[in-house]
């Protein structure tokens, strides 16, 4: 057993709020970081901006981990904290769950959802509808779906760009990235950002926000 198993096995919801919290506020410090680059330095901008997005998603694991202790399994806890892919994946799992047609087809099913007879589209599905439908905070429209998953399967390359001079068939450097390049990114992260930041400002002896933690 890691010692990230080890701790893990121990933690209690408080412990995950914590972290959940602690996630969001370094999320927080990349994007203040990539708002002061974004006017020369896009590449690092950009790869500030996946940087947080990769805290953010973190943030919001966590918080669902800390009102169920199954919401990832053991091996997904660990791939949490050391797999980037791991992080992208979720993130469009989590913006997927945020559209009309997910939020319709929870409510169509919920009764068989609260039965455990119907497995929902994703583990986020239930978070979809509670911010889409009952919060309002964000939601995603079904033409934008695709765009975002494209961004998602070059982030990771995206952001090693955005750090590092490369070697193709020529050098490849940070500076060729714009502003235009660079606004594109914050648009996609930006839903990421209005869906999950107002989750971490409502008291957690809201009623509501306790029904979302424990549905």
């Amino acid at each position: 057993m890691t010692k990230i198993e080890e701790t893990l096995e121990n933690y209690s919801g408080a412990d995950y709020v914590d972290g959940a919290c602690l996630s969001l506020e370094n999320g927080k410090r990349h994007f203040d970081v990539s708002d002061k680059l974004s006017d020369s330095h896009f590449g690092i901008a950009i790869a500030h901006l996946i940087l947080g997005a990769e805290e953010y998603i973190k943030a919001m694991l966590l918080l669902n981990l800390s009102g169920d202790d199954y919401f990832l399994t053991k091996k997904e806890k660990i791939m949490l904290f050391k797999q980037h892919k791991f992080k992208h994946k979720n993130i469009g799992e989590f913006l997927k769950s945020l559209t009309d047609e997910s939020v319709t087809n929870f409510e169509t099913n919920l009764f068989s959802f609260l039965t455990m007879s119907y497995s929902p589209d994703s583990k986020f599905t239930r978070d979809g509808y509670f911010i889409n439908k009952v919060w309002s905070f964000s939601k995603l429209e079904e033409k934008d779906v695709d765009k975002v998953m494209n961004w998602l399967k070059n982030a990771n390359d995206l952001k090693n760009q955005g750090f590092y001079l490369d070697l193709k068939e020529e050098w490849k450097s940070p500076a060729r990235f714009t502003k235009s390049d660079y606004e594109k990114s914050e648009e996609i992260v930006g839903i990421l950002r209005r869906a999950i930041e107002p989750l971490f400002e409502m008291p957690l002896t809201d009623d509501e926000f306790l029904d979302f933690l424990n549905y």
